[in-house]
């Protein structure tokens, strides 16, 4: 069951929001380009849309997403446990911030991102991501195979933060994740949470409702629906309300969930 609720002004395009009876928000564009017209050329997103909002330019704060990059790690491991994975898979990567921390704590770490200038500037920006961050659109088809390579055998942690709300295609960019996905992975997704006194407040006036960014958002309920639909392999075993507005939710494969049980 879905219900239109209003319609909302992002850029000069006028999209039409729709509450869903799962438990999530929809934003369909009815007059201009859309959602994935202005996210992944060149600045547009990383640079120009990051000021817009009072936020500096992701390379401009590498140093504060890599900290909190470490600290997003520990709090995996301390869900996990200490040794629950040995390989970082960061998803929507975007300046590396967590991949650098994952290295730095002495873990291999790949960053994917669909934004190439993003990527080669982190690359230039820290030596050590070079090698290790890779283009991919993870609504256009499978992993890389040089990434699916490294992924097979290991126990894979993934990351996606502040980066399923951007998918357009939910259910087959989960399922093209879920080929790097085992019984001994685990992943971990950070996502505004549209079941937050801030949205319940203010509605379509809530700061994370911009749909040409965010053509959806998810409440616990909706986001673990659609996750155990499509990658029945992992189940939840935590979730984190670290800030207002914000969700992070914790999966693990059956044997990570037994081992840490």
């Amino acid at each position: 069951m879905e219900r239109d609720i209003g319609t909302v002004e992002d850029h000069g395009e006028t999209y039409i929001a729709k509450w869903h009876g799962e438990g999530f928000l929809s934003f369909s564009c009815v007059s201009g380009e859309g959602c994935r017209e202005m996210l992944y050329r060149g600045d547009a997103y990383h640079v120009d849309r990051q000021l817009e909002i009072g936020h500096p330019p992701y390379l401009d704060r590498f140093d504060h997403d890599r900290r909190l990059g470490a600290r997003r790690l520990e709090i995996a491991r301390s869900i996990f446990g200490d040794d629950a994975f040995d390989l970082v898979i960061d998803i929507g990567c975007a300046n590396g911030g967590l991949v650098s921390a994952a290295i730095a704590m002495g873990m291999e770490s790949i960053g994917l991102d669909i934004n190439r200038e993003i990527l080669e500037g982190a690359a230039h920006w820290e030596p050590s991501l070079r090698g290790n961050l890779c283009e991919w659109d993870v609504g256009g088809g499978p992993p890389p195979e040089n990434v699916s390579d490294r992924v097979r055998g290991r126990r894979a942690a993934l990351f996606m933060n502040d980066t399923i709300e951007h998918f357009l295609e939910v259910r087959s960019s989960l399922g093209n994740i879920s080929g790097m996905i085992d019984e001994n992975s685990t992943m971990i997704v950070d996502t505004p949470d549209v079941d937050s006194d801030g949205y319940h407040e203010l509605g379509l006036m809530w700061h994370h409702v911009r749909p040409k960014e965010h053509p959806f958002l998810y409440s616990e309920r909706a986001l673990v629906g659609v996750v155990g639909d499509v990658i029945p392999l992992l189940m939840l075993v935590a979730t984190d309300r670290p800030i207002p507005g914000k969700m992070v939710l914790y999966f693990s494969g059956n044997n990570v969930h037994e081992e840490a049980g």
